[in-house]
Parts: structure tokens; sequence; C-alpha cells
């Protein structure tokens, strides 16, 4: 076994002084290898998501108490959740994916402000932010919160009631969570001008401005939420393995580069260097990517 681990992973005569790993026959039965896990990993997916899927927890009383806590450190007033807001969401949600899109306008030229009105809720201010593939709640607040213009959103002193939606579904090809969160403030009309006066006048005095209290969690988690609890999660199962068959072919190249560099062995062919960033770079973009995107 020892002697066929140093064959595999160290340069010597039995392997033509080229880690055996590195030859192309080996590097072409690692590639065929990460395909068919691919494969067996997604029909394994599509017919048995309970035991492998993708981990998911996102709930609106989460996102709703996230947002109003962040509001609380920057000295703000909590916002109110709102049935007609939270309808807009769902609407918007629903529209992204019949139309199959992934931006805050619609191939046809829908603002998220028809989805606002078409709920019944006529705003003096209103805004969206809009998050996918996220896993947990407070990923998709902390990404809104590192995004100047979301974040602007969530701190913003024009808004009072806050709706949210959160949706599976497919979108562009990829299944996905959608997270809709719909802001707003509702124009007054003239007889709620009229009484907000006359109760001024009344008070004579600086009106306190006192936090609503939003609904309970109980009550909150049967408005919209998401969540998923597979055997194994297929994302960082993928990744793992992914992960550790390039983590063992750059320690490869590393190795042979070392030992080549060090026993002047002469070849005609010699790009471990390339081929070492060219896998850090991958291995890199794997770190990286699934994890989520906000507009």
């Amino acid at each position: 076994m020892r002697d066929f681990l140093h064959h595999l992973f160290f340069p010597r005569e039995s392997n033509n002084h080229r880690a055996r790993l590195l030859h192309h026959s080996s590097l072409l039965v690692v590639i065929v290898l990460l395909f068919v896990l691919e494969f067996s990993f997604s029909v394994l997916h599509t017919k048995r998501g309970d035991i492998l899927g993708v981990r998911t927890s996102i709930t609106v009383a989460e996102l709703l108490e996230m947002t109003n806590k962040k509001r609380v450190e920057n000295g703000l007033t909590p916002l109110k959740f709102n049935d007609a807001l939270s309808n807009a969401a769902a609407q918007k949600a629903a529209d992204m994916f019949t139309k199959n899109y992934w931006a805050h306008n619609s191939p046809i030229g829908s603002t998220p402000w028809v989805f606002i009105k078409s709920a019944g809720y006529d705003y003096l201010y209103a805004g969206e932010n809009l998050a996918r593939g996220f896993t947990t709640s407070p990923d998709v607040i902390q990404a809104w919160m590192d995004s100047p213009g979301h974040r602007e959103n969530m701190l913003s002193t024009n808004y009072q009631d806050i709706g949210f939606a959160v949706v599976p579904g497919t979108l562009t090809g990829d299944e996905t969570v959608l997270v809709v969160e719909m802001f707003g403030q509702r124009r007054e009309t003239p007889s709620e001008i009229a009484d907000s006066r006359s109760e001024a006048v009344q008070q004579a005095g600086v009106p306190q401005v006192q936090p609503q209290k939003a609904e309970t969690a109980g009550e909150l988690a049967s408005v919209a939420s998401f969540t998923t609890q597979p055997l194994l999660d297929m994302k960082q199962v993928t990744k793992g393995i992914s992960l550790t068959i390039l983590l063992v072919l750059f320690s490869t190249l590393l190795i042979d580069l070392v030992i080549f560099q060090r026993r002047k062995i002469v070849r005609i062919v010699a790009h471990n260097i390339d081929t070492m960033l060219f896998v850090f770079v991958i291995i890199t973009t794997i770190i990286m990517i699934g994890n989520g995107v906000i507009i």
C-alpha cells in the first residue's frame, strides 16, 4: 500500500519521474469520476430529496426580527409587518418564476410598485430588496446589510411597514428560494391627516413614537417560510468532494515541483506552476460560489 501511494503521489522511476496522479490518463479518470458523482447526486436529489438535498431554513419571522434588530441598533423604530406588502412580495416572486427573470423590473416592464398597488397598498414611499440562493435567514440579512443600496432600504426613515415572501421554485434553470422584501409608507387620507392634527392639538406637546408590536413568531411563521432538513446537504457534500479532490491534486503538484527542482529532473514538458495557479483559482471559485445573490 505504501509503495502504491508513493507511486501515485511522488515522482519516481516507476512512474517515469512524475506522480501517477498527474498523468493524463489519471486526470481523465478523475474528471470522469467527478461527472459520475455529479450525475449520481442529481438523480438522488431528484428522487430522494429527503436524503440528499439542500438544507434551507428561511422564515418570515426571522427576517422581520433581524431587520428590526438592525434598525434598533441604528437608532430607528421597528417596522410593522404588513399583510398587503407581503401579498405584493408573493405576487412579485410568482411573477419572477412565471416569466423566468431575475430583476426588479419584469421583461414586460412591470415595476415593483405595480405589485404593491395591486395588493391595495397606497404608498407614499416604497422599496424592494431581492435575494436568491441563500439557505438561512441570517445570511440573507447580512448580505443586504453589506450592500449599500439594500442597507439604505433597511435603515430608511421613509418606511413604516414591511412585508416578505419566501418562495421556492425553479428560476433560470436552477432550483432556488426567492426572498422578496417590500417596504412602504402609506399615503395618508384627508381624514387621517385631520385626525392626526386634532390629536396633536389635544396633546399640546411633542408626540412620542411608540414602536408597534409585531405579530408573534408563531403567527408569522405560517405566513411564509421555507425549511428543508435532508439527511445530507447536497451543496456541502458536492463542494466537499470537489475541494478534497482539487486539494489533493494541488498538493501532488506542489510535491512534484519540489522534488523536480531538488533532483534536477529533466522533462520535455513541465507546467506545474501554471497548473497549480489554475487549480488554485478553481478552488477559490468553488469556495466563493453558492453563497446566494441579491439585487
